[in-house]
């Protein structure tokens, strides 16, 4: 499908940054951000929480505060577990070059159909943008 194409074009273009994270924790997490209307006066004032960059579940529970997963390695592995809960995802590097492959089990006996593959000098874009894909084709 000539949109899928635009897409991956579009996602393998995507730097790393707030843009990114952001696609990553609505549409792979399923968190949202507090409403900065919701946000109290201490929080809004505050030089230690920032609103915009706290991360909620769909119980509202508070999931994380500044999650950069385009950026951070720590915060990419979040992610890679969260699609790893019922998908399999493979991250591996060779020539200084970094693989993230995730794919879906076809058959009982162990067969995988690969969705995706994103490969990048950095781990946690590849992951990101690996992921990113996944949510545009994942059954």
């Amino acid at each position: 499908m000539k949109t899928d194409y635009i897409y991956n074009i579009q996602v393998y273009d995507l730097p790393a940054g707030v843009f990114l994270d952001s696609l990553i924790a609505t549409k792979v997490m399923g968190w949202h951000l507090i409403p900065e209307e919701d946000s109290t006066p201490e929080e809004k004032n505050s030089g230690i929480l920032q609103w915009a960059e706290m991360w909620f579940d769909t119980n509202n529970k508070l999931m994380y505060n500044r999650f950069h997963p385009s950026r951070n390695i720590f915060d990419a592995w979040e992610v890679v577990k969260k699609i790893g809960q019922t998908y399999r995802i493979n991250v591996s590097v060779e020539d200084g070059l970094f693989s993230c492959k995730i794919s879906k089990r076809v058959r009982d006996d162990g067969i995988y159909e690969m969705l995706t593959e994103q490969i990048h000098e950095s781990a946690p874009l590849a992951i990101c943008r690996a992921a990113l894909l996944w949510t545009t084709i994942k059954k």
